[in-house]
């Protein structure tokens, strides 16, 4: 498997490595779904019943879970929650842990045994209709070979049509970057609602600012497929000219500064009672990430951004 954005997984490069039988997803798994690499690696296609998907990815135990887009990979260590779907079947989400899929966006999963020089990483990949890797799993649990293997057994299979889910009543059913465009066209820079435009270039400032402070961040990535949401502390900071990598002991977040095309600070609704969010959208209007503090940090947050100049 190729698909660009893939992270490069805890000794992929290593010497001395296990011989790939003992990367086998065992028996049942058909040719055609079946892709091997030269260095050993085995890769199942999965498709299909994505609802199903999606609820057995709690039983995987716990994972590093990391979301990409063009410009940003948010990483967090934790477990997969069980999820809610809408009415239509097309999203899951969970609230509490902060994690929303959109199936319509969904192509295929990459099922995946490694062998490395300390045994076989497992891991999982949800591709786009775009072949981009938008959400990457590392099972980090050393019992779960088992429902893995069969994991990936049940739910193999190679992608059909694209499926268009209808919309509801007399609605349009969107997925997250369209539904974010049309916000930033109606809301984000409609003059009224106090919305203030930032150079980009504050970035590395801000995010300063935040580790000084130590403030609790709110941090959401959007891909079209799958939207992750963090709510962590940041504690240290790593800058080059090109990349922000912000880390805690269980969330990361790397930031490729010139994929960000404008940066605004945007002022919840009167009727919603949070904090104030910086987002940040690429040359097509499609937001990328969005960063926000809870309501005890609201203070510190208007002094940060106050002290920089709009654009």
């Amino acid at each position: 498997m190729n698909a660009p954005n893939r992270l490069h997984w805890k000794g992929s490069r290593s010497t001395g490595a296990p011989s790939t039988a003992t990367t086998a997803f065992g028996k049942g798994i058909e040719p055609h779904n079946l892709r091997l690499c030269d260095h050993g690696a085995a890769h199942v296609s999965l498709a299909g019943d994505w609802a199903g998907m999606a609820q057995g990815l709690h039983a995987l135990g716990n994972v590093v879970a990391s979301t990409l887009n063009d410009a940003a990979i948010l990483t967090q260590r934790g477990r997969f929650p069980q999820f809610d779907f809408c009415p239509g079947g097309r999203f899951a989400v969970n609230g509490l842990g902060g994690l929303g899929f959109d199936f319509a966006e969904w192509r295929r999963v990459w099922a995946t045994r490694r062998p490395t020089a300390k045994g076989v990483c497992q891991s999982l990949a949800i591709v786009g209709h775009s072949n981009n890797a938008a959400h990457q799993v590392l099972l980090t649990d050393a019992d779960v070979d088992d429902v893995f293997a069969e994991f990936a057994r049940r739910h193999q299979s190679e992608p059909g049509a694209r499926t268009f889910w209808p919309a509801r009543g007399n609605g349009i059913c969107t997925g997250y970057h369209e539904r974010f465009r049309c916000r930033k066209w109606e809301y984000v820079e409609a003059p009224a609602n106090g919305s203030i435009r930032l150079p980009t270039g504050c970035l590395p400032a801000i995010f300063e600012s935040i580790l000084a402070r130590r403030l609790r961040l709110t941090t959401t990535i959007i891909s079209a497929p799958v939207i992750q949401s963090a709510l962590w502390t940041p504690v240290a900071l790593e800058q080059t000219e090109r990349r922000l990598t912000v880390t805690s002991d269980e969330t990361q977040l790397r930031l490729q500064l010139n994929a960000v095309a404008e940066m605004w600070w945007v002022p919840s609704p009167p009727e919603v009672h949070a904090a104030p969010a910086l987002e940040l959208y690429d040359s097509e209007d499609q937001l990328l990430l969005g960063l926000s503090v809870p309501p005890e940090h609201d203070l510190a947050w208007n002094e940060i951004v106050n002290g920089l100049a709009p654009v």
